[in-house]
């Protein structure tokens, strides 16, 4: 099956491509960053589970939300990441896109 992309213009006038969703493989290695490594503990005190989220989870997960779903950066799909990692408001610029596409992946049922 052939991935639908959508063309956007980042900030520094570059184009980032994304695919449209992420498929259910895509969806679940994302959720494994988050509750794979993350450890549940009960509040001591008002018995409340919490989370423990550190941020090299948040950083593997915005790593991996963007490998996942942006297949061109200034018309090349080499290095991506990397291309990114080198231009702050780009990068900020493709998160953001991919975490709206990621989002209604992860919490709509369709």
């Amino acid at each position: 099956m052939e991935v639908k992309t959508i063309k956007h213009t980042s900030p520094s006038g570059k184009e980032v491509e994304v695919k449209q969703f992420l498929n259910v493989l895509e969806r679940r290695s994302l959720r494994s960053i988050y509750f794979g490594d993350s450890g549940t503990e009960l509040d001591v005190d008002t018995k409340a589970p919490k989370t423990k989220i550190t941020s090299q989870m948040v950083d593997n997960f915005e790593d991996t939300t963007i490998k996942l779903l942006v297949t061109s950066y200034d018309n090349s799909s080499e290095k991506i990441l990397e291309r990114l990692y080198e231009v702050p408001e780009d990068f900020d610029f493709a998160l953001e896109i991919s975490n709206k596409i990621a989002n209604g992946n992860l919490t709509k049922a369709k």
